[in-house]
């Protein structure tokens, strides 16, 4: 199971069995909040089926979207590292079954594979840029700049079937107005194709419009 999951990189198979064999799978049903910003952080998930977000409470009961997350993808690391309470609710959009790694058995396992060690500071720095990348695009660019840069990464990570118009608002700060009439056009000018919700990008999207 965890040799599919590019976090674990730099583990032997003992190793991962071992891990498995610590870890607990839990089922979520769709709607329920798996952890809360605020909760304690001593271990992290490893979204094995389903879909989740990650959101924090913004004004006025509003939600704001800052990650979607797809099954191989992990969640919950980077308060688990830095051993702070968990900066983000994360909430099961479909029904979801979740690998629960304890920080002691990760912690253990970094000590024993420099390898291991090695890959999880590449991907948390990573992870990291990407933030950093979400937070500079919220700030300089503009609508149609930030829904193309969601469709490009949820097409990336294989997801965007996924997306409703209301989420792609919530994670660019717009309303769903605005998102719908953008993928129309793009619909129309043959960049796009939706059909049962899925969104397909047909060809580069334009740098503008």
């Amino acid at each position: 199971m965890l040799e599919k999951i590019q976090f674990f990189q730099g583990l032997d198979k003992s190793a991962l069995h071992a891990l498995e064999a610590r870890a607990e799978t839990r089922n979520y049903k769709k709607g329920v909040i798996i952890f809360g910003r605020g909760d304690e952080s001593d271990y992290l998930c490893v979204l094995l089926d389903g879909l989740v977000h990650a959101y924090i409470d913004g004004a006025h009961g509003k939600k704001i979207i800052v990650n979607t997350i797809g099954p191989g993808e992990l969640f919950g690391e980077l308060a688990m590292f830095s051993d702070e309470p968990r900066s983000a609710n994360i909430v099961a959009v479909e029904a979801c079954e979740v690998l629960i790694v304890q920080r002691k058995a990760v912690m253990h396992a970094m000590a024993e594979f420099p390898a291991f060690s090695k890959n999880i500071i590449q991907r948390l720095a990573r992870k990291v840029n990407s933030l950093t990348d979400d937070v500079s695009s919220l700030a300089l660019l503009d609508v149609y700049s930030r829904i193309a840069r969601i469709l490009q990464q949820h097409t990336d990570a294989g997801i965007t079937g996924r997306l409703t118009q209301q989420d792609i608002a919530d994670r660019v700060g717009s309303s769903r107005e605005m998102v719908s009439r953008i993928l129309k056009d793009l619909r129309l000018g043959g960049y796009i194709s939706i059909e049962n919700r899925q969104i397909s990008i047909l060809k580069p999207l334009p740098n503008a419009w």
